[in-house]
Parts: C-alpha cells; sequence; structure tokens
C-alpha cells in the first residue's frame, strides 16, 4: 500500500511540474554512492560489471554535489540514490538524510538488492518521511532481503519489496558506427533518456551514460554531460546555469553514448536478471584531455 500511495502521488506531482515552463522540476536524479557491487550481474545496465578497481564516492563530495544541484533546480521531485550497491558505502545513511532535508526535494528512494542488512544504528536515521527503500530481489543471491524488510518494518521505515523484473539486453559497451540520424531515433525511443543521474558533479541524461563516462568507454564527449559543479558559488551565473540545464534535460536530441549503446526501448525482450559473472567484463578505454 505504501508503495502504490508513493507511485501514483510521484506520477501525478511529477507530470504537473514538468509541464511548467517556468520551474526547473527534474522528475529524478540517480545520486552514485559507488562503484562497487556486492553482486556482479553480467547484463547490468548501469555497467556495473565492468569495473574492476571499484571506488566508494567520498561522502563530502556528494554532499558538495546535492547542494550545487539544488542551487540550480526548483525542485527535485525524487533522488534515487544507487550504486553500484549503495549499502556498501558507509555513509548512505548520511546521504540519505542530507538528501532528505533539502525542501526542494520531494522522496530519496534508496535502491538495494537485498545481499547487506546493515545495523539499527543506521537504518535509524532512514525514518524520515521523504525517504523510501526500495529492495530489488535476485533469488538466492538476496540473502538478506528478508532480514532486512523485517527490520524496516520495525522500524517503521517505507519500503517495498520485489523481485527483479523488466531486464533488457543493454548492458553492453560496443560502438556500433550508427549516423547521427539513426542515434536521435534511438534516442527518441529509449525508455531511460529521462533516468537523469549524478556524479563527479556532472548531470547525464542517463545512467549508461554516467557510467560509461566514469570506465572513459567511449571516446572523449563533454557535450554528454552538464557540469554543475561550484554552481552554488556562482551566484550571478544561476540563472544561465539553469536555462542550459534545462535545454540538456528536455531538448538535447542524443548522446554519443547512444552509438556505444544497443538501445533500451519500451517493448524490448526481456532477458533472464541477475546472471552472474566471476570476473569483470573487458572493454576498451579511452584517453581523456582534462
Amino acid at each position: 500500500e505504501d508503495f502504490v500511495e508513493f507511485a501514483v502521488s510521484n506520477m501525478a506531482n511529477s507530470q504537473k511540474k514538468y509541464m511548467d515552463p517556468n520551474l526547473l522540476f527534474v522528475r529524478s536524479v540517480d545520486v552514485i554512492l559507488t562503484e562497487k557491487c556486492s553482486l556482479k550481474c553480467r547484463d547490468c545496465a548501469n555497467l556495473m560489471q565492468y569495473y574492476d578497481s571499484p571506488v566508494n564516492i567520498n561522502k563530502q563530495e556528494l554532499f558538495e554535489d546535492l547542494e550545487d544541484l539544488l542551487t540550480v533546480a526548483d525542485e527535485v521531485n525524487e533522488i534515487r540514490i544507487i550504486g553500484g550497491e549503495p549499502l556498501v558505502n558507509k555513509d548512505f545513511h548520511e546521504i540519505c538524510l542530507k538528501a532528505a532535508s533539502y525542501d526542494k526535494v520531494n522522496k530519496v528512494v534508496l535502491y538495494t538488492n537485498g545481499t547487506i542488512c546493515p545495523p539499527d544504528s543506521k537504518l535509524r536515521l532512514l525514518q524520515h518521511e521523504k525517504i523510501f527503500v526500495f529492495i530489488t530481489t535476485y533469488g538466492g543471491l538476496s540473502k538478506r532481503a528478508e532480514p532486512l524488510q523485517a527490520k524496516l518494518v520495525d522500524l517503521g521505515i517505507q519500503h517495498n519489496l520485489q523481485a527483479a523484473y523488466g531486464w533488457t539486453d543493454c548492458g553492453s559497451i560496443e560502438a556500433r558506427g550508427r549516423s547521427d540520424r539513426d542515434n536521435v531515433e534511438v534516442f527518441k525511443h529509449c525508455c531511460a533518456k529521462h533516468f537523469t543521474s549524478m556524479t563527479d558533479g556532472k548531470i547525464f541524461r542517463c545512467p549508461f551514460s554516467a557510467n560509461v563516462e566514469r570506465l572513459k568507454g567511449i571516446p572523449q564527449a563533454d557535450s554528454d554531460f552538464f557540469d554543475i559543479r561550484g554552481a552554488r558559488h556562482r551566484h550571478d551565473e544561476v540563472t544561465q546555469i539553469k536555462s542550459d540545464l534545462a535545454w540538456f534535460l528536455r531538448f538535447k536530441p542524443f548522446l554519443r553514448a547512444c552509438d556505444s549503446c544497443s538501445g533500451r526501448t519500451y517493448g524490448d525482450p526481456e532477458i533472464t536478471p541477475g546472471i552472474q559473472t566471476r570476473a569483470p567484463l573487458e572493454y576498451i578505454r579511452f584517453e581523456r584531455i582534462n
């Protein structure tokens, strides 16, 4: 019941605010806490299967990125706390609470795969009206899902638990050699093109783009992201930053990263979620010029 109420109110509120041309309303932002994951799913759409030396993101860096984002955005309907597996980052609870502390943020959703059950001392900080925990299970791999759910019930924390579903074959990095026109079509029909993601002080249109950049898995493409780092100190530029970011989030026709993605369209055939790989998958790395 909690989840149904949350989902319906989210959709109604999002549509109303998104249609207001005077607001920079962001439906959702994926905040990446870590490259580390307790699973190594071969077909992960967020590309965790390619990280060979994964790291956690520093808490202070994330706090500053949130401040920059909320300096520019008028309202964020949902901040999605993700990884990797966000519970691997020991500061997950503080980051959730920080995100929920902003008046401009309506909801904070922590996504976990049911493999970790944190101590009560950390979970208690999730006892907040804005915070929701979403447990996605992967059969026997999610060994801590039920103990975690039991703790969330005892602590009165809003949550949902459901089995993984809806996975499609979109977790590979491979240059397709499409024309720009073809990539416009891929982007046009992409079901993830509004899954706004934030990492390294940059805003990306989707988690594939964010992670393929972190991995340096495509040639340098600075036009694929919007850099907001330091916006909290650039008061005289906020109006222009807001305008430019609004265009990036609503009207950008395609990404260079699209050419390395197989595409992610509603109605694509589903695949079995959670198949594990023992070793990180290989891919081609490209140099970056700072």
